[in-house]
């Protein structure tokens, strides 16, 4: 991946203050972390009311919703004389940021309530599907979930009393589990962020949100919001946008610009059969993000896509498209030719880093002198305690060790891509083009999986997919996200770690608590989430009817996969390769990987409308001018979060008084 990196307005290190200063803590005060704690305590239940009860939630994905919007809120009311005695610096309201960013997805429908609810459907659909009692019920080990008819009946009846002393075992090895998959990733981010923060300087457009928004002259002296009328305009402009679109599901007779229009069909027939569909997706806060995006990234993304969708075009015109029942598919399928791409840039990444993780080697063993020793051996020492601890979940759960550690390490090498496209372009919005589940099933079939690691595969769905909205590799991001925005605004790292562990060990704690309670309240089909034909509820049954299906029919290999992967990862080695030779090379692998996900449909227009933006700036303007626009597009992201939030929050009220 690139190296180079454009500059960000706002971006600066803070200079530290002097030991024995009020803020000689390096802005990681108790006040902060208790303010910080507090805040995901009472955010606790209205997510779980939101985004699970009655849905609608605006998710806290990329940017982070909930912690930009609080961030926001917090510092505009700190500017009323009343609150200004509080007095909280702006590296203290930015420790606040942070450990919203780190527990605040936990509470997603796509985290605990995925997680926790996903064995008992098992048990209940049971009933339905009689030959399940046969083939999925026996495999599943009676610490992942109560099994008695009346705790399962009750979880998805509702109003009961929850038995408490049948979930304290499969809340722990869950919650032990969720927490030791995120620990072992932050220590490799520990381990290998200064090679990306300092040595490659990412630009880490998404982190420059809370650092531009919040300023101060001083570390410790009285916060601001952005200062500058580009940055309230853009604010201006978005709140409007969005909040005449919204108007007009209320009131059609509101004029408003459609955010979202379908331009071509959704099953292309004849020579664009196998074209992805495309939508005119006009939100503010992504153009705005993609402007911030590397010029030569968002040029290669809809590029590639072009490319592809024209070779698609080309190969149903000569009959080149392998028959599959009555479709076409083609040769190379661009989801594999995705998979082969990411695990090429992880390497790719690593290699690079060679020298940085030697020198973190060294240290750790004593060869060498570095300030950062201390933190390198805790984080390592981090990483052998947790994936040991994942590892002999698995084992529990009947699976070998060696398929434990291959599942886990495609895992943590689809969260350090996702992290690090997210670090260097900002491209959090992205799908990954394959879940690890068809990684491991696809290229050698079926048949070599023990039956315990089939179910072990797709149980644990919720932590092996990409995707834009709120997943745990969102919580990978956000941690090496806070590293960064801890470098620049230079919070001590030694003592923001152990916040951030503790607010995840707190949202862990308060949300699976919440999560359960509240399901025996109100049941599981009385809740937005459990809805029978909204997903998750319809993605659980379809992965138990996916297992039981493998346990009775062993899938076959896929002959397609394997060149796809190897052309995919070819590609990227290519690319990477020709960009450190040329200087003037074009086109970016990070593009060849955007443009196989399977939502560019949606991103065509806006990583259009961006990169033309950005390319007339700088051309007619310069650097100078891409400054100056800079909190333009921050405003635009802060105002399109802050009227999406308002709006749902009228969406929710209007519903429930309905």
């Amino acid at each position: 991946m690139s190296t180079s990196r454009l500059p960000y307005a706002g971006e600066r290190r803070e200079a530290l203050p002097a030991e024995g200063s009020p803020a000689s803590a390096g802005g990681v005060t108790r006040r902060a972390v208790l303010l910080g704690l507090a805040l995901l305590l009472l955010i606790a239940p209205l997510n779980f009311y939101v985004e699970v009860v009655v849905g609608g939630g605006p998710g806290d994905g990329v940017p982070a919703r909930v912690p930009v919007v609080v961030l926001f809120l917090l510092t505009l009311a700190l500017t009323l004389p009343l609150l200004r005695r509080l007095r909280l610096s702006r590296q203290e309201l930015l420790v606040v940021y942070l450990l919203l960013l780190i527990g605040a997805p936990l509470a997603h429908r796509a985290v605990l309530f995925y997680l926790l609810t996903k064995t008992p459907v098992y048990y209940y659909l049971a009933r339905a599907f009689p030959d399940w009692e046969h083939t999925l019920i026996p495999l599943l080990p009676a610490w992942w979930s109560p099994s008695s008819p009346e705790a399962v009946n009750g979880l998805f009846v509702g109003r009961t009393d929850v038995p408490w002393r049948l979930w304290y075992l499969p809340l722990a090895a869950w919650g032990s589990f969720l927490l030791c998959l995120w620990l072992s990733t932050l220590c490799l981010l520990v381990l290998i962020h200064r090679q990306w923060v300092h040595n490659e300087r990412l630009s880490f457009p998404v982190a420059q949100i809370p650092l531009d928004m919040v300023q101060s002259q001083q570390p410790s002296g009285p916060v601001r919001l952005a200062a500058g009328r580009v940055f309230w305009i853009g604010l201006a402009a978005s709140t409007t946008f969005v909040s005449l679109d919204s108007l007009q599901s209320y009131f059609p007779a509101v004029p408003a610009i459609p955010i979202v229009m379908p331009l071509t069909s959704d099953e292309p027939r004849g020579i664009f059969e196998g074209v992805t569909r495309v939508m005119l997706y006009l939100s503010p806060s992504l153009i705005a993000l993609l402007y911030l995006v590397p010029k030569d990234i968002s040029f290669s993304c809809w590029f590639f896509w072009l490319l592809h969708q024209g070779i698609t075009i080309a190969a149903n015109l000569m009959g080149l498209s392998a028959q599959s029942g009555s479709s076409r598919q083609s040769l190379l399928p661009s989801a594999y030719q995705g998979i082969g791409t990411v695990y090429a840039l992880l390497l790719w990444v690593l290699w690079v880093g060679r020298r940085h993780l030697l020198a973190v080697l060294k240290s750790v063993l004593g060869i060498g002198v570095d300030d950062c020793t201390r933190l390198y051996r805790w984080a390592l020492l981090g990483l052998i305690v947790s994936l040991a601890w994942m590892v002999y979940l698995c084992r529990l759960s009947g699976c070998r060790a060696s398929f434990a550690l291959l599942l886990l390490g495609l895992i943590a090498g689809y969260y350090l891509v996702w992290a690090r496209l997210r670090a260097e372009t900002g491209l959090g919005v992205v799908t990954f083009p394959m879940e690890i589940t068809s990684v491991i099933t696809d290229p050698a079939g079926s048949a070599w999986l023990r039956p315990a690691e089939i179910v072990t595969l797709f149980t644990m769905r919720w932590a092996t997919w990409v995707t834009p909205d709120t997943t745990v590799t969102v919580c990978t991001g956000h941690a090496l996200e806070a590293l960064k925005i801890a470098d620049s605004a230079r919070l001590r790292a030694s003592r923001l770690i152990p916040a951030l562990i503790g607010a995840f060990v707190l949202s862990l704690t308060v949300g699976a608590a919440i999560l359960v309670s509240g399901l025996y309240h109100y049941g599981f089909f009385g809740t937005f989430a459990g809805a029978a034909n909204y997903w998750p509820s319809l993605q659980m049954r379809q992965d138990g009817a996916t297992i039981h299906q493998l346990l009775t029919d062993p899938q076959e290999a896929l002959p397609s996969t394997l060149p796809a992967l190897l052309f995919g990862a070819v590609m990227a080695i290519s690319l990477a390769s020709l960009r450190l030779r040329f200087w003037w090379w074009p086109f970016h692998p990070i593009g060849f990987l955007v443009a196989n996900a399977p939502d560019m449909g949606w991103d065509l227009f806006p990583f259009l409308i961006a990169w033309a933006g950005k390319a007339l700036v700088i051309r007619f303007g310069g650097l100078r001018l891409y400054r100056s626009t800079v909190p333009l597009a921050i405003g635009l992201i802060v105002g399109d979060l802050l009227s999406g939030t308002f709006w749902a929050a009228v969406g929710i009220v209007v519903r429930g008084r309905g």
